[in-house]
């Protein structure tokens, strides 16, 4: 042995057995997290859907990519499910939740100031703000679609 390596003991490529046991034990659980809040999402009304469970699946999909990630490298063998599979960066989508979000509460705003007028007499800025604001959550909505973030259809959208 040589001496820096017998001043740290001996060098191994190989991971300890409890590392890997405890990374497996934690995508299992980030695994579990996924499963819990996609069946939040899709049991829950839509209108009710807080965005933290958007957030969450989000999140729970780039730390099993990770630990997928790690694991591999180790040379572990980690079968990919359909559900984890991340097609956007997790800050971006988070970003976009928030987005959708605030439009949703400036529709929202709008509408109730659209009835306090009647349709006959809302002024212009109102009509103009609710055709924006539905215009603006159509194109995030579509925008998550397609990177299969998790995204609620709402009457007022």
């Amino acid at each position: 042995m040589s001496k820096p390596q017998s001043l740290f003991g001996r060098k191994s490529s190989a991971p300890e057995p409890s590392a890997l046991a405890e990374q497996k034990h934690l995508l299992h659980s980030w695994r579990t997290m996924l499963r819990v809040c996609l069946e939040l999402n899709h049991a829950l009304d839509p209108a009710l859907i807080p965005t933290e469970v958007a957030n969450s699946i989000v999140e729970a999909r780039g730390e099993i990519t990770r630990i997928k990630a790690m694991l591999r490298e180790q040379g572990e063998e980690v079968a990919d499910l359909a559900d984890e599979v991340p097609v956007a960066d997790a800050s971006e989508v988070k970003h976009q939740l928030n987005l959708l979000a605030i439009h949703r509460r400036n529709l929202e705003q709008l509408l109730r100031q659209r009835e306090h007028f009647g349709e006959r007499d809302t002024p212009s800025a109102v009509t103009n703000g609710i055709l924006n604001a539905r215009t603006e959550i159509a194109q995030i909505k579509r925008r998550l679609t397609e990177w299969q973030a998790p995204v609620s259809d709402l009457p007022s959208d």
